[in-house]
């Protein structure tokens, strides 16, 4: 369900069930929104899901999401599946945890 925030051009992201980050592999695993996002503003993805929870969200943004600025974010960090959950390593660190050990996802953890 989405929640339209105080401006009528954004919406709240719809928030993720536990379910929603469930895991096998790193492919499983997706970067997606959370908070307001805003037909006119620069969204980008900040948390970790999985990609069926991606897709659900997409359909849900799809009228934010297809906005006209179309900005460049800057990376999330990678998702990784890590204990059959996915989690976002930060960019460039590998060191952080686990689970953004270089290998740690490869095999669903």
């Amino acid at each position: 369900m989405l929640t339209f925030a105080c401006d009528s051009n954004c919406v709240e992201a719809p928030a993720l069930a536990p379910s929603d980050l469930s895991c096998d592999s790193d492919g499983d695993c997706a970067a997606v929104w959370s908070g307001s996002i805003c037909y006119d503003g620069c969204d980008c993805t900040s948390v970790p899901a999985n990609v069926a929870a991606q897709a659900r969200m997409q359909s849900a943004l799809s009228s934010v999401l297809n906005g006209p600025n179309g900005c460049p974010c800057p990376s999330a960090g990678t998702p990784r599946c890590f204990a059959h959950e996915c989690v976002l390593c930060a960019p460039g660190d590998q060191s952080q945890s686990a689970a953004c050990q270089s290998d740690a996802g490869a095999d669903g953890g």
